[in-house]
C-alpha cells in the first residue's frame, strides 16, 4: 500500500500530510507518477466506491443523503462564488465613485464659497 493510499483510507490528515511532507523533491516526479496515473486513480476511485457501498448504502444509512446535501450545497456555493465576487466589487466600486463624487462636490462648494 503505497502512503497515498494510507492517507485517503480515512486515516487522520495530519498523518496523511507528515508522510507527504516527507516526500524529496527528488521523489516527487515518482511520487506523482504512481499515485495519480490514471490506473491507479480509477483503482482507488473502485474501491472507495465499493467500500462506500457496502459501509453505507448496504446498510441502509442515512449518510449518502448526508453526503448528498453537504456535496450539492459546496457545489452551489463554488459555482455563485464568482457571480457574488463580482458582486462584491461592483460594490467596491460603487462605494470609491460615490466617494470620488462627494469630493468633487465639497471642492465645488469650498469654490463657491471662496468666490462670494
Amino acid at each position: 500500500m503505497s502512503r497515498f493510499e494510507r492517507w485517503i483510507r480515512a486515516e487522520p490528515i495530519a498523518t496523511g500530510l507528515r508522510e507527504l511532507a516527507d516526500v524529496r523533491a527528488k521523489d516527487v516526479s515518482g511520487f506523482m507518477r504512481e499515485n495519480f496515473s490514471p490506473n491507479a486513480v480509477v483503482s482507488r476511485a473502485r474501491a472507495w466506491r465499493n467500500g462506500y457501498r457496502e459501509n453505507y448504502i448496504d446498510t441502509d444509512s442515512i449518510q449518502p443523503l448526508y453526503d448528498a446535501l453537504l456535496t450539492i450545497g459546496l457545489l452551489s456555493y463554488a459555482m455563485a462564488w464568482s457571480i457574488e465576487i463580482r458582486h462584491l466589487r461592483a460594490i467596491q466600486e460603487l462605494r470609491r465613485l460615490q466617494e470620488e463624487q462627494q469630493k468633487q462636490q465639497a471642492q465645488q462648494q469650498q469654490q463657491q464659497t471662496e468666490h462670494h
